[in-house]
């Protein structure tokens, strides 16, 4: 879409942000002299949608926002209009962060913070709801959080106005990790979708982790429809049962067993809360783990009498006894001494032992998994780590035999996620070169202009190359979820050239000629980059291919052993907003 500078009297300043539904862009009113918030509608969505639903949806947004306009805790809106081939509202400038941002870098919230924020959202709510709006897309990206925690809610494009007709049951609309259950049937949906949201929301302030969340859009979808998430006591040993029981009935599936508004849900969290200020600080209870430090740091006991305790070596000995061990007691420390010190060189190497022998038998494991991208990290306590991608199958054994054959290490498979088998050929085709990569120390590297690698609609896939130690052609590919690869280079006859040696290339960068977004379908997918000493293909291939056709071809050029090659590939994770 072209870069707008203004719109309407209203000059644009900068992006603020992009979704599904539209484009928010920072402005400035010359009349008023104000700084204002401005919220377009993408072209294409307009042009793709024939039925004309995503005008009357935006339109839904503005008699909303008008009817909400004097809430603290609702964005306000100005004004509406149309021009040319877009759409547009005028909105209330925030300046602040969304909570989203808060939640990207791992923000802990205290009690009171979560209080104060969810005090606010269920306010909102309540007002919205007495006025017959239901939001439908509660989530952390809508809610702006300002200086001391004020926060107000924005983005009513998917609002329900329950005066009209315009909104039908079978349509699914909102963001899938808080979705409510009826919402991720397209069934009827009313203001109690919102405080399921707002549940959703409530256990990740207080837990750090969204309750629902899969690799793909329908394994999230099928986890907020059949699975009940782990109560945030057992993640937040600060959290009371009360709070549990709070969090547990907005998160029901059945509506009729929710709170049934949002004044109600604010009430209970508030006797929750109070319940819980009143108690004590957490110690740690019977059921946490607790080492005590060892010799000589260990608190040592004394007699009653003064004794020494290296002294009293058994209580029912004779007078004589206890007179020699006193007299021998220099004797015994220095022998003692050597004993305990050989014992701990013993244990510290059956201890390392085991260690390499249980690092050796984990990445044996790892290796078992073709179709996974698997990474391990250690910390100094020990503690391991593992993150990347799985299939589900396969990442349900992986737990299985961690929790069989590793009970006593510490080992988090949290941060590994799922994704299709589509690229298990992919990474089949790619490891051996990767290996070779890293192995030979190639130098062949490849980033995203993201630090994140996390993409959404309409976001450009930006990618830097680092050429290797030897003189190469790049060859840079994205792997689609649809079962279809993009060649992004090369894509002309004239960029069928040798690259120098750690050189830094840029693809699909902005002012280059070609550039690719992301679209639909949404989830996990894959950038490779080959370097090749040879070309690998005479011709340019078409632009867009089968996954299939691309990888039959390529493992016959690798069969070959054509002149030094190196890879590296990179994962990226795409959503709709």
């Amino acid at each position: 879409m072209k870069q707008l500078e203004t719109i309407s009297r209203y000059k644009i300043e900068k992006v603020l942000g992009r979704g599904a539904v539209g484009t928010v862009y920072k402005a400035y009113d010359p009349v008023i002299n104000q700084t204002v918030a401005i919220k377009v509608i993408h072209k294409q969505l307009l042009e793709q949608d024939d039925s004309g639903e995503q005008l009357r949806r935006f339109r839904n947004e503005v008699l909303a926002g008008r009817r909400l306009l004097k809430h603290p805790n609702i964005v306000s809106i100005y004004e509406y209009g149309e021009e040319q081939d877009i759409a547009f509202i005028i909105m209330e400038f925030i300046d602040g962060k969304q909570l989203k941002d808060f939640f990207d870098e791992k923000h802990k919230f205290d009690l009171d913070t979560t209080d104060k924020i969810m005090q606010q959202l269920l306010a909102a709510l309540s007002f919205a709801h007495k006025n017959g709006v239901v939001h439908r897309d509660i989530k952390p990206g809508n809610i702006m959080v300002m200086q001391n925690w004020q926060i107000q809610v924005a983005d009513f494009g998917i609002a329900k106005i329950e005066s009209t007709t315009q909104t039908q049951t079978g349509m699914i609309m909102g963001t899938p990790n808080y979705m409510s259950p009826e919402q991720c049937l397209g069934e009827h949906v009313d203001h109690r979708s919102d405080i399921f949201s707002a549940g959703v929301i409530l256990y990740h302030l207080l837990t750090g982790m969204r309750p629902f969340e899969a690799g793909t859009m329908m394994g999230t979808l099928q986890q907020v429809l059949k699975v009940t998430p782990i109560i945030p006591s057992k993640l937040n040993r600060h959290v009371s049962s009360g709070l549990d029981r709070v969090i547990g009935k907005a998160l029901e599936k059945n509506p009729d067993d929710r709170f049934q508004s949002a004044e109600e849900f604010a009430k209970a969290l508030t006797f929750a809360m109070d319940e819980q200020r009143s108690q004590p600080p957490t110690i740690a209870s019977e059921d946490d783990t607790v080492i005590m430090p060892s010799t000589p740091d260990t608190v040592r006991p004394f007699p009653a009498d003064g004794t020494n305790i290296d002294t009293v070596i058994n209580t029912t000995a004779t007078k004589t006894e206890l007179i020699k061990t006193q007299t021998d007691s220099s004797n015994y420390k220095r022998t003692g001494g050597i004993v305990i010190g050989l014992i701990v060189v013993i244990s510290t190497g059956l201890y390392l032992l085991h260690k390499t022998n249980q690092a050796t038998n984990l990445a044996n494991l790892l290796k078992k998994y073709q179709c996974a991208v698997l990474v391990k990290n250690s910390t100094n306590a020990g503690k391991i780590t593992l993150s990347g991608y799985a299939q589900a199958t396969d990442l349900q054994h992986l737990k299985d035999e961690i929790s069989q054959n590793f009970i006593d290490e510490d080992i988090d498979y949290h941060a590994v996620k799922t994704w299709n088998d589509v690229f298990c050929n992919v990474v089949d085709v790619m490891n051996k070169l990767q290996a070779d990569n890293e192995t030979n120390a190639l130098g062949l590297k490849v980033s995203a202009a993201k630090e994140d690698n996390r993409y959404i609609l309409d976001d450009y896939l930006e990618i830097i190359v680092t050429t290797p130690k030897f003189k190469s052609y790049l060859y840079v590919d994205y792997f689609q979820l649809n079962g279809h690869v993009l060649h992004m280079y090369p894509t002309k006859p004239d960029q069928l050239n040798i690259f120098d040696v750690y050189k830094t290339i840029k693809v699909g960068h902005y002012g280059q000629e070609k550039r690719w977004q992301i679209s639909p379908p949404y989830g996990v997918e894959m950038v490779t980059v080959i370097a090749s000493s040879k070309l690998l293909f005479k011709e340019l291939r078409m632009e867009e291919e089968s996954t299939e056709s691309y990888l039959s071809a390529l493992q016959n050029i690798m069969k070959s052993e054509y002149g030094l090659k190196a890879a590296q590939f990179l994962i990226i994770e795409t959503s709709p907003q």
